[in-house]
């Protein structure tokens, strides 16, 4: 089981302290962590147009999420994995 962490960062070396953090936690417990990465670049011609176009895409996702059924939301596998914790 994974827990997933997601968040945006103002520089390249947020993400790199966090990730020193976590490990160091993790290593105190007896546990090493495997980390994934994917960046997703938008684009604008200022930086609050950018902004912009993030938060109709995030709107656009969640309206899209809102749109499906409940019981199909429900049986989905990222459900199914949750309530085997």
């Amino acid at each position: 089981f994974a827990d997933v962490y997601a968040g945006h960062f103002a520089s390249p070396t947020q993400p790199a302290e966090l990730k020193r953090r976590l490990n160091e936690e993790a290593a105190e417990q007896g546990r090493r962590l495997k980390f994934w990465k994917h960046f997703q670049v938008i684009l604008g011609d200022s930086p609050a147009a950018a902004l912009d176009i993030a938060e109709h895409y995030r709107q656009a996702a969640c309206e899209l999420l809102l749109a499906r059924p409940l019981d199909e939301l429900a049986a989905s596998p990222q459900v199914a994995r949750d309530g085997e914790r």
